[in-house]
């Protein structure tokens, strides 16, 4: 799958948040990662720098678009969101852990089965507070993280990671980032940016995850 750039211009103001709706959840099938022709036409990504890897990520179950038929590619994803993209993607199964996080019933009963199992998979970590905060917007430092421990990358947090604002980077993912940028996995935004602080879109989490899935079958 040839890599593209994760964002190639800033992005507007993110759209006004909406109930979320499910993502493919655990245990639903995945084919190999490859070219595989898309199962339904979404009507917001035509012309997006990641449209042809949102098109596959559908294709394959990873991610799901919304029932008006669009994808809202540039909206700012939750961490509920992602962990059940990520559920999806690694076929994660059984029950889980679903009393891991002290605010587990604001978790939507649409991702609370993915939660549990990433949290006992060892995949997400709450805050110090013991919360999960499902609602909050997962930032690009957290995304890098979460995607590592799928991929059991090792996290040296002292690592290089040739970005531009490597200062910037929390020393909890300094590690994550420099490791996937050497897979390829994360190109950073403009700038050679990693922008570690700013919260992660849909279009960049599908292609995280399409970039981890390929890892993994090239392994």
């Amino acid at each position: 799958m040839p890599t593209l750039p994760e964002k190639q211009e800033p992005e507007g103001k993110p759209e006004k948040p909406e109930t979320p709706q499910p993502e493919p959840g655990s245990g639903q099938s995945r084919e190999p990662a490859g070219p595989v022709k898309p199962a339904v036409t979404l009507s917001d990504i035509a012309g997006h720098w990641a449209e042809a890897a949102i098109k596959q990520a559908v294709a394959i179950g990873v991610v799901r678009g919304y029932p008006d038929g669009t994808f809202k590619p540039n909206r700012n994803i939750t961490r509920a969101e992602f962990t059940v993209m990520l559920a999806g993607a690694l076929q994660l199964e059984g029950e889980g852990k679903p009393d891991a996080f002290t605010d587990r019933e604001k978790i939507g009963a649409w991702a609370s089965r993915a939660v549990a199992q990433a949290a006992q998979a060892g995949l997400i970590r709450g805050y110090a507070d013991g919360s999960f905060r499902p609602e909050a917007a997962v930032t690009r430092a957290e995304m890098a993280a979460i995607v590592a421990r799928a991929l059991h990358l090792p996290a040296d947090p002292k690592a290089g990671t040739g970005f531009a604002d490597d200062a910037a980077i929390p020393q909890w993912a300094k590690g994550s980032a420099a490791a996937l940028g050497k897979l390829g996995i994360t190109s950073g935004r403009s700038g050679n940016r990693f922008a570690p602080n700013e919260t992660a879109t849909r279009a960049e989490a599908a292609v995280f995850l399409l970039r981890m899935l390929k890892t993994m079958d090239d392994r």
